[in-house]
């Protein structure tokens, strides 16, 4: 293993591999606040946002349903509750045989023991709006989760965590399937939500609590 030395230069990462200790002493890359690292010679630093891999992790929602869904699985192993996480690689949506001029989506788990339930964990904000409040669903992530569930011939159910102002979790789940936002979908309003049209629902269709799911009937 060699060596990385790493610098900033106005937001751009400067990098330099060097091969042995003794060839540190040829740089003339290394100042006080430098960094320098030993590993092999691709394991180069990666500035977040240029990173398709790493982006993500900078937006607060991203983080936030990834927190959520660890949760969940938490939760749902002291409920009891066999789950089956849902490769969300290209590669295996591939083994899917699907009519390909439709658009899918998957969930993030299967519940093998209650009727092999499709899980999509979300954590969303909660806004007030009259009474009650309302979360924002996408209008186009509703219409593929439908596909999924009408090809599949498996229930869809939406495990929604209520998230706060600083990324927070409020740590009981609500629950509610897709069929009932589509029976309820043309009572619902439509906005524009960072550039994407989104469903307003009224929290007071969710039920909390992992009863829903040991309950839920299809």
């Amino acid at each position: 293993m060699g060596f990385h030395i790493v610098n900033l230069n106005n937001g751009v990462i400067e990098h330099e591999y060097i091969r042995t200790e003794k060839e540190l002493a040829f740089s003339d890359n290394i100042k006080e606040d430098t960094i320098i690292y030993q590993g092999e010679e691709n394991w180069k630093p990666v500035r977040v946002g240029d990173s398709e891999k790493y982006k993500d992790y900078c937006n607060l929602d991203f983080r936030a349903g990834m927190k959520a869904q660890q949760l969940f699985k938490e939760q749902a192993m002291r409920e009891s509750l066999m789950l089956e996480e849902i490769n969300q690689d290209v590669d295996s949506f591939a083994n899917y045989k699907l009519d390909k001029t439709t658009r899918y989506k998957r969930g993030d788990f299967l519940v093998r023991n209650y009727r092999n339930l499709e899980i999509e964990v979300k954590c969303k904000r909660f806004y007030p709006d009259k009474n009650p409040k309302v979360f924002y669903f996408n209008v186009q992530d509703l219409l593929k989760h439908t596909n999924m569930q009408e090809s599949s011939q498996t229930p869809i159910i939406l495990a929604i965590y209520e998230r706060s102002k600083d990324g927070g979790i409020i740590e009981e789940p609500n629950f509610v399937s897709i069929d009932m936002i589509n029976e309820n979908k043309n009572k619902l309003k439509i906005e524009p939500t960072n550039n994407e049209d989104c469903y307003k629902i009224p929290i007071s269709y969710l039920k909390k609590g992992f009863g829903f799911i040991k309950e839920f009937s299809w």
